[in-house]
């Protein structure tokens, strides 16, 4: 392994990185609800603790790991409090451990610190939205940075033991999400180097594995309907090629001040690459970003919300990664200064992001006991008695109406299913199983009445 020479840096990094997990823990604790009891946070949950068992998405493997915790938790007996706190927090310590791995034992101190900064660099309403495995992915891609650094530093020639662990770490990172491909291609270009990757039997066992690992991915797709009825991006960029600049995802992201510490370390980055006449690196770095950015801006074409927010997250893990590695060396004073300033005022961010995911709570939960009652818990509501922007989104309000009624007492649960059309479930009309969205219905003998006690009774419908 490679040590860093300078211990007073390599603390600094450890205690900067550990006190930013320590904040993303305790807000993650203090937010738990807000994360958990959301979209398809909520679903998940719900899913987990009524079928007893991970809901495996099997084009995205991956992200099955920590739907264990709440399974556990329960199988523990935890309160639904106690759960979804603890599955809240579950998703900070995981990464922690991925940035623990790579400081400790693959001893790259700067992609740790790298790790840690992408973590805060472009979030906001994305933290509110922890379930991403998109953000889950990107850590095995941290892991697997530093293996590329670590073996480029040991001046070693590419073996095939390296191409094969290349190839193994590729397709696990692949198997979180599809669109992880493009920031994994530019950071093994950027790390390999292209003195050593243009070399032609270099070149061609990287294109090698590079091809397998992208296959996998698209057997994985292929074989998921999910994963297929999402593959329609070059429709929407064509679609909103022309109209770039008016889009309200272009104009909310570069006029938000949420995204501007990116956008600076970015341009001084560029900047740097050209003053240095880096001009491979100038090309390769202003390209992913130039690509990425308009891909995800093109694709999700609404104002920059929680879901497309983090599918742009990886920009920042690229920007960060490049300038540690670029800056470090020569001023390492200077660059953790910068990213203590930039951390510290993005967790403040973070935080302050909090309040629509809170006041979302509190409105859900006052229509809840305006439409349901005691006697008759089940409700589906046409969505025009509701202010549906202050919901954020309609298709999980049966998951969330269920926990959040719940989480004081099982006695306590209700279900209220918010719908912009509800004419076409008129069919669970005399039903006395928990319809709670398209995804899922469960009997009553299903239900865990330890944590949800729902009166048996028929819908009431409210158009």
């Amino acid at each position: 392994m490679i040590r860093d020479n300078n211990k007073g840096i390599s603390l600094a990094i450890l205690f900067l990185g550990s006190a930013t997990f320590l904040v993303l823990t305790l807000m993650a604790f203090w937010f738990a609800k807000e994360r958990i009891i959301f979209a398809d946070m909520a679903f998940q949950e719900v899913y987990v603790l009524c079928a007893k068992k991970p809901l495996y998405n099997w084009a995205r493997l991956g992200s099955s790991l920590l739907q264990f915790v709440p399974l556990l938790a329960f199988k523990m007996q935890a309160s639904l409090a106690t759960i979804i706190q603890v599955h809240s927090v579950a998703f900070v310590i995981y990464y922690f451990l991925g940035f623990g791995f790579i400081f400790f034992y693959q001893k790259q101190t700067n992609i740790a610190l790298a790790f840690a900064l992408y973590l805060v660099f472009i979030t906001a309403d994305s933290f509110y939205w922890c379930q991403s495995e998109y953000q889950q992915g990107m850590m095995y891609l941290a892991i697997f940075t530093a293996y590329l650094f670590h073996f480029k530093n040991s001046n070693k020639p590419f073996d095939i033991r390296f191409w094969g662990l290349s190839l193994l770490q590729l397709t696990m990172v692949f198997s979180f999400h599809p669109l992880i491909i493009i920031p994994t291609v530019f950071i093994a270009v950027y790390a390999i180097g292209y003195e050593r990757l243009i070399k032609k039997k270099n070149l061609f066992s990287f294109s090698i594995v590079l091809a397998l690992g992208i296959l996998s991915r698209i057997v994985m797709s292929v074989i998921s309907p999910y994963e297929t009825g999402k593959m329609s991006i070059l429709g929407s960029v064509k679609k909103n090629m022309l109209n770039f600049f008016s889009l309200d995802s272009t104009i909310s992201f570069f006029g938000s001040v949420v995204y501007l510490p990116y956008t600076l370390l970015s341009i001084v980055c560029m900047l740097f690459f050209l003053r240095s006449k880096a001009y491979f690196k100038l090309t390769i770095f202003g390209l992913f970003h130039v690509s990425y950015l308009a891909l995800i801006l093109l694709t999700h074409p609404d104002k920059v919300s929680y879901y497309s927010e983090s599918m742009l997250l990886p920009l920042g893990f690229v920007t960060a990664v490049v300038f540690i590695h670029e800056f470090m060396p020569s001023k390492p004073t200077l660059v953790l200064s910068i990213v203590a300033f930039v951390i510290v005022i993005k967790l403040n961010g973070i935080y302050r992001n909090s309040e629509p995911f809170t006041d979302r709570l509190a409105y859900l939960s006052s229509q809840i006991d305006k439409f349901t009652t005691a006697e008759n818990p089940k409700t589906l509501l046409n969505a025009a008695n509701v202010d549906e922007s202050r919901l954020m989104t309609l298709w999980a309000t049966g998951y969330e109406s269920l926990l959040i009624s719940s989480i004081g007492h099982p006695t306590n649960a209700r279900v209220l299913l918010i719908d912009k059309d509800i004419e076409p479930l008129t069919w669970i009309w005399g039903n006395d199983s928990t319809y709670l969205s398209s995804m899922s219905t469960f009997q009553p003998s299903e239900i865990p009445k330890g944590i949800f006690q729902i009166r048996r009774s028929e819908y009431q419908f409210i158009r």
